[in-house]
């Protein structure tokens, strides 16, 4: 919070920012690893999407049966 300014938001300049480190994994393996990981979640994240935009549809068309 030593770097936050402004009104309403917590905000901060670039130039602090830059100075925030992210660590990260150095052996391929683990990379890899998360990387796989990654790709699976995305995979559920676009198959829930999909039935998620296909849902009003869907309730469209069981109203038109029903009502």
């Amino acid at each position: 919070m030593k770097g936050v300014k402004g009104q309403q938001l917590p905000r901060t300049s670039w130039k602090h920012l830059s100075f925030i480190k992210v660590p990260y994994p150095n052996d391929l393996n683990t990379q890899q690893q998360l990387i796989t990981e990654i790709a699976a979640h995305e995979t559920n994240i676009t198959a829930a999407q999909t039935i998620i935009d296909a849902a009003a549809s869907k309730k469209q068309a069981i109203l038109k049966q029903y009502l």
